[in-house]
């Protein structure tokens, strides 16, 4: 089973050309909201875990969710999904590289205490950093254990996309745009 941990960008600039939009409509779609063969086989399966990590100016409080194997336990989770989504607000600065930090850090110290699932950190922002660490701060502050959970960037906006793919790089993830690449075809590869 594959756990993860959904870094949401809720700083004011995805307030900005449909942005927050298109985060809405990813966590909708990977809470079932398309039931396409390509719609089924990209949404979250049974048994995953998912945490969802907000953050701005600082770290929201996260929320966790376990897709469970029953199907009407299954729908009421995904309903959950998109309620939360719905409720995401938007406003402040960006923290982006503490917060994918963080994200790291959580996983490794997950991925010791039970090695049985796949780690995985899917990165949602319009990559505009503005606040906290630097590019040059998150190398130097990543450890063996944190390098070895790939980071999934999905840019929603035009920021600084050559940052984005050197943390991708660095955690063996990849960098998708969401302006150019269909959420179906983002969230297979990821699941790959």
């Amino acid at each position: 089973p594959i756990a993860s941990v959904f870094v949401l960008d809720v700083s004011g600039s995805m307030n900005e050309a449909g942005r927050r939009q298109g985060l809405i409509d990813s966590l909708y779609f990977l809470a079932g909201s398309d039931d396409s063969i390509t719609g089924r086989l990209a949404r979250l399966a049974s048994r995953e875990r998912v945490i969802m990590l907000p953050f701005a100016s600082n770290f929201l409080p996260l929320q966790r969710f376990d897709i469970p194997t029953d199907d009407q336990a299954k729908a009421q989770t995904f309903a959950q999904i998109r309620h939360y989504a719905d409720g995401l607000q938007m406003e402040g600065r960006t923290r982006l590289y503490d917060a994918t930090l963080a994200a790291l850090t959580l996983l490794a110290e997950e991925k010791a205490k039970n090695p049985g699932y796949l780690y995985s950190v899917v990165l949602f922002t319009d990559g505009q950093s503005n606040e906290g660490m630097d590019l040059a701060a998150f190398q130097r502050a990543l450890w063996p254990a944190t390098r070895n959970i790939p980071v999934f960037a999905i840019l929603y906006g035009e920021g600084n996309v050559r940052e984005l793919e050197e943390v991708a790089r660095l955690t063996h993830g990849t960098t998708f745009d969401a302006r150019k690449v269909r959420l179906p075809t983002i969230f297979r590869e990821i699941r790959a």
